[in-house]
C-alpha cells in the first residue's frame, strides 16, 4: 500500500482517539506496554474509503495475555460484557468496542490458524469484512479492496471452516443488504445460503412462512442492538424467499 493511503487510515484512527476518552487509553496503554495490536472491519473499511464520520463501533484485536490486558481494564474501572466469540463488548462515549486478544480471536483460538495477525483476515467468513490494520506495525492485511472493485461477495479462508460462524442468520441479513446494494454473490456463497435455509425443512408441515422469516430479523436486531426500518426488512425479506425455492410451495 502506498505511504498516502496509510496515511489516510492513519488520521482516521487518529481523529477517533482525539474524541474518544477509552481509545486514547488504549493507545497510551499498548504503546507504553509494546502490545502489537490493530483495526479490524467496518472501521478499516471506512477509513480507507476515507470516510469523515465517526464509527459506531470499533473492533480491536492486540497481541498480549487475556489476564493482563482484563488487569488494564480493572485499573480503568472499565466493565465489560462477552461477546460472541469471547472478548469483551466495551461502551465509551456513544461508542462500541469488540475487543481480542488474538489468541483467543475465533477461528485462531480454536487452533484452526496459526497465532498471527496476518491470520486475523481469515477468520471474517466474508471477503467484505476481511480487513484488518496493524497499526503497530503500520501494515494492512486487506481482502476488502477487491471485494469493492469486484463487487463480489465470496469466502475467505478454507471452506471447511465455515461451520464455526454461529451467526449464520445475521451473516445472511448482511448479504441481502450488501446485494442491495449492488455487491454480487459467489456460487459458492449462493449455494451455501441455499443449503443453510433449506436445511430447516425435514418436515414441510412444520414450516411456517412469517415466524422463519421474523428469527432472521430477530438475530440480526440483537447483534447489532437495534430495530430495523420496514425498508429494510423487506429487503432481507425478498432476498430470503429468492432461495425457499420448493420449500415453501403447498405450505
Amino acid at each position: 500500500m502506498k505511504k498516502y493511503e496509510l496515511k489516510k487510515i492513519n488520521e482516521y484512527f487518529l481523529r477517533i482517539k482525539e474524541k474518544n476518552d477509552f481509545l486514547s487509553k488504549l493507545f497510551d496503554y499498548f504503546s507504553s506496554s509494546n502490545v502489537e495490536f490493530g483495526f479490524l472491519g467496518g472501521s478499516v473499511r471506512a477509513a480507507i474509503r476515507g470516510e469523515a464520520s465517526m464509527p459506531r463501533d470499533l473492533d480491536i484485536v492486540f497481541d498480549e495475555d487475556d489476564k493482563d490486558f482484563d488487569a488494564f481494564l480493572n485499573r480503568l474501572s472499565v466493565g465489560f460484557k462477552r461477546n460472541s466469540f469471547g472478548g469483551r463488548k466495551i461502551e465509551s462515549d456513544n461508542m462500541e468496542f469488540d475487543i481480542w486478544s488474538l489468541s483467543s480471536h475465533h477461528l485462531i483460538a480454536e487452533k484452526l490458524y496459526q497465532k498471527d495477525f496476518k491470520n486475523v483476515t481469515r477468520t471474517t467468513f466474508i471477503n467484505y469484512d476481511s480487513v484488518f490494520y496493524d497499526w503497530t506495525k503500520q501494515k494492512l492485511f486487506d481482502n476488502y479492496s477487491k471485494c469493492a472493485r469486484e463487487s463480489l461477495i465470496d469466502f475467505v479462508g478454507n471452506k471447511k471452516y465455515q461451520k464455526f460462524n454461529t451467526q449464520v442468520d445475521m451473516t445472511i441479513c448482511k448479504l441481502a443488504l450488501l446485494n442491495n446494494q449492488g455487491f454480487s454473490l459467489s456460487e459458492n456463497v449462493e449455494n451455501y445460503i441455499s443449503n443453510y435455509i433449506n436445511s430447516y425443512f425435514d418436515d414441510e408441515s412444520l414450516f411456517d412462512k412469517n415466524d422463519f422469516l421474523e428469527s432472521f430479523i430477530y438475530n440480526y436486531n440483537r447483534h447489532y442492538g437495534f430495530n430495523l426500518n420496514d425498508e429494510t426488512r423487506n429487503t432481507i425479506y425478498k432476498f430470503i424467499l429468492r432461495y425457499l425455492g420448493d420449500v415453501t410451495k403447498g405450505c
